[in-house]
C-alpha cells in the first residue's frame, strides 16, 4: 500500500490497471496424511498427499513478480480435482482481494481453468478486467464460436514485426462473443484475441497465443492486451524460483499443524523482499549514513557481504529445523535475532 501511494508501482500497470496474476503452487508432498492437505491417487495405486496454495502476484511485462495474497486449498471432498478445487478457491480469493483493495483497478491474468461464467462474471461485477488464456481443447464450444467470429471480421488484423527481438506475428480479434454454459444456467460475454507467428522466446518456431478478455479490442490496444496476457508467465517463473532456489518451498520443514503453511507464507515474504532488493534502490538507501548522507563503502560489496551473512544464517536455521526439534520453552525470555542495517 505504501509503494502504491508513493507511485512506485507504475511499472505494474497496463492500460491504467495493475496486472495481477493468479496461479496455484504445490508444495510439501508426503505418502501419508498431513494437516491441511489434498490428496490424489497415482498411477501406481498409491495415494499422494500434498499442500497447494492459490497465489496472487503483481506482475509486469518485464517479468517482475510481487506476491501480495495467498489462499490455501485444503481438504477437498474426495480426491483432488484441479478443475474443481482451484476454481472454488478462486471464488473465495476474489472477494477477499476486493475487500483488501476496494477501490483499486485490477486486470486479472489467469489460465484457461478460469474461463468459466462464475469467475468472469464475478470479476466484471467488481469493475475489474481479465485476460484469460483460451485453449481450444479445454473450451471447445467457446473456441468454435470464437474462431467463427474472428473469420467474420477479416479487417480485424494487425501485423507486428520487431527485428530487434526477432518477432513476427499477426494478431486477429473479435468482440462480443456470448457463450452459455452446457447446463444453460449461466452465460458470459467476452472478447477474444489470437496471435500466431514467431516470438522472442520461440527460437524461430511458430507459436500461438489466445486470450479471452473483458477489454474491448481494437488496433490501438491489441498489442497491450497481448503483452498483458503474456506477462502471466511471470508468476510461473516466480513459483519455479521459490521451489528450486535456496528458498526451498517444496522442502518438508514441518509436517505438524500449520508449520508448512507458515513456511509457505515466509517464502512469499522472502520473494517480496527479494523483488525489492533486485528492482529498487531501497537497500542502497539503507547503506547511507544518517548523519552525513555519505555512502558507507562500496554498495554492491556491502550488499553482497550482508546477503551472504543472511544466507549463512538461514542455512543454519534450516539445518536446525530438519535435524532437531526446537524447544521453545527452553529459550530465554525476550530472545531476538537482529540484523545490522550496515
Amino acid at each position: 500500500i505504501r509503494l502504491r501511494k508513493a507511485r512506485r508501482l507504475e511499472a505494474f500497470k497496463a492500460g491504467g490497471q495493475y496486472l495481477v496474476a493468479v496461479d496455484s503452487v504445490e508444495f510439501n508432498r508426503a505418502n501419508h496424511e498431513i494437516p491441511h492437505s489434498c490428496h490424489r491417487k497415482l498411477a501406481n495405486g498409491k495415494v499422494e498427499y500434498f499442500q497447494v496454495a492459490l497465489v496472487v502476484s503483481l506482475v509486469t511485462i518485464g517479468n517482475i513478480c510481487f506476491p501480495i495474497r495467498v489462499e490455501f486449498i485444503e481438504n477437498p471432498d474426495g480426491e483432488y480435482d484441479k478443475q474443481d478445487c482451484e476454481y472454488k478457491a478462486a471464488l473465495r480469493l476474489l472477494p477477499n482481494l476486493k475487500k483488501a483493495f476496494p477501490l483499486q483497478a485490477f486486470c486479472l491474468l489467469m489460465d484457461g481453468l478460469y474461463l468459466k461464467a462464475g469467475i468472469m462474471n464475478l470479476i466484471a461485477g467488481y469493475g475489474w478486467d481479465y485476460v484469460i488464456t483460451w485453449k481450444d481443447g479445454s473450451a471447445p464450444a467457446f473456441s468454435r464460436k470464437a474462431h467463427s467470429k474472428i473469420r467474420q471480421y477479416p479487417r480485424n488484423r494487425l501485423q507486428h514485426r520487431d527485428k530487434e527481438h526477432l518477432e513476427d506475428f499477426e494478431c486477429a480479434w473479435a468482440n462480443g462473443i456470448t457463450h452459455r454454459t452446457a447446463d444453460g444456467r449461466s452465460e458470459y460475454t467476452a472478447n477474444v484475441l489470437e496471435a500466431v507467428g514467431k516470438f522472442e522466446f520461440s527460437r524461430g518456431n511458430r507459436k500461438r497465443f489466445a486470450f479471452a478478455t473483458s477489454i474491448r479490442q481494437k488496433k490501438e490496444n491489441v498489442l497491450t492486451t497481448l503483452c498483458a496476457g503474456r506477462a502471466r508467465w511471470g508468476i510461473e517463473t516466480g513459483n519455479n524460483i521459490q521451489k528450486h532456489s535456496e528458498l526451498n518451498l517444496e522442502s518438508p520443514y514441518g509436517m505438524r499443524g500449520n508449520t508448512s503453511l507458515s513456511y509457505c507464507m515466509l517464502v512469499m515474504v522472502a520473494s517480496l523482499v527479494r523483488c525489492l532488493m533486485e528492482n529498487t534502490n531501497y537497500f542502497e538507501k539503507i547503506l547511507l549514513e544518517e548523519s552525513t548522507g555519505r555512502t558507507i563503502g562500496n554498495v554492491a560489496g556491502a550488499l553482497k557481504k550482508a546477503y551472504n551473512s543472511t544466507m549463512a544464517f538461514m542455512r543454519a536455521v534450516c539445518d536446525a529445523l530438519i535435524n532437531r526439534r526446537v524447544n521453545l520453552d527452553a529459550l530465554p525470555a525476550g530472545v531476538h535475532v537482529v540484523f545490522s542495517s550496515a
